[in-house]
């Protein structure tokens, strides 16, 4: 049997795991300085860079899997660059946090733990329980952060979790065969003369306040919908391995933070959203900063880390709806993700300006106006990303996040 005989998909999923395999490797059994990491770090970037035109051209014609397969690649090189030349991520330093965190450490098989820590390493993009662990981790119990729940607590909690995960799931999506369903899909697209991808303005001031009305409904319906699907697939990973003994119910926190934290749109995504991309995005943007003289811990370095974080983020994200049949001349991640760059500066020169009266406003009132914005901002922002993808789903004839929430639809 020849390569030909393969599907197509069979090699970018190769070179894929072959960046990972690599970065894991490496970081556990060379030295912390030694030369061969920022070598490996480029040959993946190399193995990435051979892959773009393959997986969106040439490979992959037959299905969508391109996009989302050449987004994670260049999402673990950005890995693979912080694992090995930034952070300096190493077996050795992780094995002296261990004896430090008093962790049992004897009795086991020192090459073969060696080999699945180096091996897992590149997958664990929180780093968790390691030293280099995202801040504001979240924690089952916010009172103590430190505490671990049982085994059983775990995996009964999990099962909770993930049957009410997929029962809203079902809840916040439609049918496409749905008899009113195709009058709201009417309401959702833009003229026909304007991009799906324009200035998400246009989605509120075209068409009528019924057209409004749907916008609105499915972006919450589409917010529940991919928060709800995270919790699910998190939650059953975790489950699924905790029951096999494959890991700890330490190794799994919750992948999302409270929305009660997030009073403004900085700590909805650094702290509510999940933080599975933040350090290999932070890491490489305080890299890039000081490259350019700009001082990682200074304002101007703050706001050039939040502008590439959503540049990448939205990189990825137009490549990831290539899954659902959009294009990436009409996907609207881009749009959405530097959306909210503006957002995140207008806001913080709002609180500076405000700062002086916060003394004659209580936290409550400020918290409660913070919420507002953030729901109104995303409400605003969020359908120029979302209506390539529903349009693109409901053509296909997929279930879609519905533009009637969780009720029966309606004639419109």
């Amino acid at each position: 049997m020849g390569l030909a005989d393969f599907p197509s998909w069979v090699t970018p999923l190769v070179q894929c795991m072959l960046v990972q395999s690599l970065t894991g490797l490496t970081t556990g059994f060379a030295p912390s300085q030694s030369f061969a990491r920022p070598v490996v770090a480029a040959i993946t970037a190399l193995v990435a860079y051979r892959l773009l035109p393959r997986g969106i051209g040439d490979c992959f014609d037959e299905t969508r899997f391109a996009g989302p397969v050449v987004a994670m690649c260049w999402v673990n090189v950005l890995n693979a660059i912080d694992l090995l030349v930034l952070s300096r991520v190493s077996y050795e330093a992780q094995v002296e946090w261990e004896v430090k965190q008093r962790m049992k450490v004897d009795g086991r098989d020192l090459f073969v733990h060696r080999l699945i820590w180096s091996l897992g390493i590149p997958y664990n993009y929180r780093r968790i329980n390691t030293p280099w662990q995202i801040q504001r981790l979240p924690s089952v119990d916010s009172r103590d952060p430190r505490r671990v729940p049982s085994r059983r607590y775990f995996l009964l909690h999990g099962a909770a979790k993930l049957f009410v995960s997929l029962g809203m799931i079902q809840a916040f999506t439609i049918d496409a065969e749905d008899v009113h369903l195709s009058r709201a899909v009417e309401r959702l697209a833009l003229h026909p003369s304007r991009s799906t991808a324009a200035p998400a303005i246009l989605f509120w001031i075209t068409g009528s306040w019924s057209a409004c009305l749907v916008r609105l409904l499915a972006t919450v319906s589409f917010g529940i919908v991919t928060r709800a699907a995270i919790v699910a697939g998190y939650t059953g990973a975790g489950v699924v391995s905790v029951l096999l003994g494959l890991s700890e119910p330490a190794a799994w926190p919750p992948v999302f933070g409270s929305l009660a934290e997030a009073w403004c749109l900085r700590r909805f995504w650094g702290i509510a959203w999940h933080q599975t991309l933040r350090q290999l995005l932070s890491a490489n943007a305080n890299y890039l900063a000081s490259l350019l003289g700009v001082s990682p811990s200074s304002r101007r370095g703050y706001f050039f880390r939040l502008a590439f974080a959503f540049a990448v983020s939205g990189a990825v994200h137009s490549l990831v709806d290539m899954a659902f049949g959009v294009s990436l001349v009409k996907s609207g991640g881009i749009w959405f993700f530097a959306l909210q760059v503006p957002g995140c500066v207008l806001e913080s020169a709002v609180q500076s300006i405000a700062s002086p009266l916060g003394n004659c406003t209580r936290l409550s009132t400020k918290r409660k106006i913070g919420y507002c914005w953030v729901v109104l901002f995303l409400l605003c922002a969020t359908p120029v990303w979302i209506t390539p993808i529903l349009l693109a789903l409901y053509k296909d004839g997929q279930r879609i996040p519905s533009p009637f929430l969780c009720f029966s639809s309606w004639p419109l």
